[in-house]
């Protein structure tokens, strides 16, 4: 689960919670800090996700925006959102502050072999999510290489989800097949079939920085980590497809 929050500097006042970044950076005249709060399960191991977004929001900083992010993980190896619920330290997380939005995300196997469950346990995060005064982002994950199918019922649990809270939907999986059919050739995954390359997180990333704009503009180009020049084309591609078109 992930929490941000936008904020203006030190004795900037009137900023919009909901506006969309580039009006914020318009009406305040300087800029914002986002933190983020970030409790993964799988894929913590894995080219962390929020460093990307870090490193995407300072390039948009460096290119004349003055928009800049801070991240925080929170880390609870294969939990489940029940799991994460009983505990109550998500739910604690969620109420220490005030924030912009608050991302879900199951666990892999489970939206397509326990739909009910999620269901049940997301509504509950959502509830408190919104007490907070905050969006609910559902984190619609990719499946192993190969399994177009898994896919495709995990696109069916998030966005039926979604569309009962009324929640954003972040489609990295999607973003993922989209890549895949423009360039077969892509790397997304490690060898393991699953897990993801830099460039998988780079994707991932993209999703998340449009999502969370609003799909504002194009996700920033990176220059680091050994993506190709090649793959950083297909990824914002992809990324700015999926966000744009799907439901």
């Amino acid at each position: 689960m992930v929490l941000l929050r936008r904020r203006p500097p030190v004795n900037e006042a009137g900023l919009h919670r909901r506006a969309p970044l580039d009006n914020v950076a318009a009406q305040t005249g300087s800029g914002f800090i986002d933190d983020v709060r970030h409790l993964r399960r799988n894929y913590a191991p894995y080219h962390s996700c929020c460093r990307f977004v870090d490193w995407s929001r300072l390039s948009a900083a460096s290119a004349g925006s003055p928009r800049q992010i801070h991240t925080k993980a929170v880390t609870i190896p294969a939990a489940t959102l029940q799991l994460l619920w009983e505990g109550g330290t998500a739910t604690a997380a969620i109420h220490a502050r005030k924030w912009d939005f608050v991302v879900l995300q199951e666990r892999r196997d489970l939206p397509t072999r326990d739909p009910e469950r999620m269901h049940t346990y997301a509504r509950r995060f959502d509830a408190e999510i919104k007490k907070n005064g905050a969006g609910t982002i559902l984190f619609l994950t990719w499946v192993e290489r190969g399994r177009l199918e898994t896919q495709l019922r995990l696109n069916q649990a998030y966005f039926s989800l979604a569309k009962e809270l009324d929640a954003r939907v972040a489609p990295v999986g999607p973003a993922w097949q989209i890549a895949l059919e423009l360039a077969p050739g892509i790397h997304l995954h490690t060898q393991d079939g699953f897990h993801p390359t830099p460039t998988g997180t780079y994707l991932t990333a993209c999703v998340f920085y449009l999502v969370m704009l609003g799909n504002q503009q194009q996700c920033p180009p990176i220059k680091r980590f050994g993506i190709w020049k090649d793959d950083v084309t297909v990824t914002r591609r992809a990324a700015f497809q999926a966000s744009t078109t799907m439901p």
